[in-house]
């Protein structure tokens, strides 16, 4: 019986006499000098394996977001929550002045309105601007406070969710980093369960 073995430089398979076990051979396909192993040494690299080094694992390792396996302490989430909710509050303090100065505007002078086209609804418009920007700034304002509290996990996700939404075009910019950042943060587990701890 022939010893078989792969050639240590360009692995093609290299016969030999079985008497030859110890000597070196010569590749025929590259030249390179190999060491003949002992038969029955070296497996055949042709044949299938027990081991499959490209199978697909048999289950895959949980995503690791940085938390304990124990879960956060309410005291940690908010460290965690402090950066996008503070990012949110500001934007909902410079969305409401921009709201307020609106209305302002409006009740000052409201002859800005007398040279619109009537047909046009820019009462109607304004309206549903100013209180739509109203409703959306109050639940980013409660949504802030649930993260800076820890507590209404649910008012959290809604008012991250509300930062998203572009009530308003002059804050909506401002606020939309902070809210990716809020979803990031919110989409941990271990955050999550910290609104449920007492």
């Amino acid at each position: 019986m022939a010893i078989e073995f792969a050639c240590s430089t360009c692995r093609a398979l290299i016969r030999t006499p079985d008497d030859s076990a110890g000597q070196t051979a010569r590749c025929p396909s590259c030249g390179s000098l190999s060491t003949i192993p002992a038969a029955g040494a070296a497996p055949n690299p042709f044949t299938e394996s027990a081991v499959n080094p490209y199978a697909t694992p048999a289950a895959a390792a949980p995503l690791d977001y940085g938390g304990s396996l124990s879960g956060l302490t309410r005291d940690e989430a908010r460290i965690r929550l402090f950066g996008p909710a503070i990012g949110i509050l500001i934007t909902v303090a410079v969305g409401t002045g921009f709201l307020l100065l609106f209305l302002l505007g409006v009740l000052i002078d409201p002859e800005v309105l007398q040279g619109m086209p009537k047909e046009s609804g820019i009462e109607v418009i304004l309206v549903s601007v100013f209180v739509g920007g109203f409703l959306s700034h109050l639940a980013q304002l409660i949504g802030a406070i649930a993260m800076l509290r820890v507590r209404g996990k649910v008012w959290a996700m809604l008012g991250t969710g509300a930062s998203l939404i572009p009530c308003n075009f002059y804050c909506f910019w401002l606020a939309f980093p902070f809210a990716i950042w809020g979803a990031i943060v919110l989409a941990n587990p271990d955050v999550r369960a910290a609104f449920d701890r007492p």
